[in-house]
């Protein structure tokens, strides 16, 4: 028989194998996304395939740690300056365990509104 629909169950990142149904998929969807996550927080997920005679067992669980933010650079120090440049550098933060993945700089050119440097 085929399959009609998967039906996601997860633990709502309570960590407490209680699982309850997040959402029903049709039988063409092979991912879902969950954008109902706290930084940070470990969630489990498992699946079951549906067809007319009935569910399936549930999968084994998927355990994934949501994203989170990395800490605060330090404090940006001055490495050279004179009339025509301003060089400075940081130190990388704490990734919290997650890639960081691109740095951006503001400046305030005296209107006291930030800009982003690009």
């Amino acid at each position: 028989m085929p399959i009609t629909e998967y039906k996601i169950y997860w633990d709502q990142g309570l960590e407490n194998d209680e699982y309850s149904e997040l959402v029903v998929v049709d039988f063409e969807t092979f991912q879902y996304t969950n954008y109902a996550v706290v930084p940070g927080t470990v969630y489990n997920y498992r699946v079951l395939a549906t067809n007319v005679v009935g569910d399936s067992l549930l999968s084994d669980p998927l355990t994934i740690k949501a994203a989170q933010r990395p800490e605060t650079p330090s404090l940006p120090v001055s490495v050279e300056h004179n009339t025509y440049i301003l060089k400075f550098s940081w130190s990388a933060p704490f990734d919290n365990y997650d890639a960081i993945t691109d740095y951006r700089v503001y400046w305030d050119a005296g209107d006291q509104d930030l800009t982003l440097f690009t």
